[in-house]
């Protein structure tokens, strides 16, 4: 492969929306959420411990492309190719692998905190995930403080990532000249045709589902909390208790 790019992001940050939308300009190989981390909040397994590239990277594959003659035919297949592989909901000093033989640089995710918790508190109503606390708790002071070191790390208060390419998907979902300057930035032939697509994963949007699929624009997503239940809302005030946070949201 050419390079690697992970890309780091909370859950209802628009990640999906912003990887779709970069895959759709070169080549890739798209590896989603790859080290899920409900099974370790729920203790089913540790975290683990990053491992040498390319063990992690034959382990991430599917089963038929670890063996021969499929392994093979393969690694050809994917010279050409850019490795893209997501982490959501990981503190930022969270590693995969180490010792990468290729060119490796970050994406960090950010969303108006304000708009990601009002979407991760009505996403908390439709699934019973550890990911999603529908009150306040360890939980959501872990979903917090992931914010805020993210806010951090997007401000250049923290250095965590190296080559790092910061995205507001604020602005990237409403201004073409701010995407045409992450393409850029990533080295990637601009192209809006993944724009508007809303990516199914994780059931769309937390309001909309997937009705605005090829004309994603028209979803409300920089007004969110405007639209939560009263029960959601007294939550999502609890939230913004924290003074931290509301400050770090300013400043971004």
């Amino acid at each position: 492969m050419k390079r690697c790019i992970l890309a780091h992001g909370m859950q209802r940050s628009g990640n999906h929306a912003i990887l779709q939308w970069i895959t759709a300009q070169d080549r890739f190989v798209f590896l989603n959420n790859a080290l899920p981390i409900a099974p370790i909040l729920e203790g089913e397994h540790p975290m683990p411990e990053p491992e040498e590239f390319r063990l992690w990277f034959k382990q991430s594959l599917s089963q038929p492309l670890r063996s021969a003659p499929f392994a093979l035919i393969h690694h050809l297949l994917l010279r050409s190719h850019i490795l893209l592989a997501s982490l959501e909901d990981h503190a930022l000093d969270v590693r995969l692998f180490h010792r990468c033989p290729m060119d490796l640089s970050h994406v960090l995710i950010l969303r108006n905190p304000y708009n990601m918790f009002a979407s991760r508190l009505r996403r908390a109503g439709q699934i019973d995930h550890p990911t999603f606390p529908r009150e306040m708790g360890p939980p959501m002071d872990r979903v917090i403080s992931n914010w805020k070191g993210h806010a951090r790390e997007f401000l250049g208060i923290t250095h965590e990532l190296e080559n790092c390419t910061p995205i507001y998907f604020d602005r990237w979902f409403s201004d073409k000249a701010e995407r045409r300057r992450i393409s850029d930035r990533l080295a990637l032939p601009f192209s809006d045709s993944g724009f508007s697509e809303v990516s199914t994963v994780g059931g769309g949007s937390s309001f909309d589902g997937t009705k605005f699929d090829g004309d994603g624009q028209k979803m409300n997503v920089l007004n969110r909390k405007d639209q939560l239940a009263d029960q959601e809302r007294s939550v999502f005030e609890a939230i913004f208790s924290d003074q931290e946070l509301c400050d770090l949201a300013e400043q971004v």
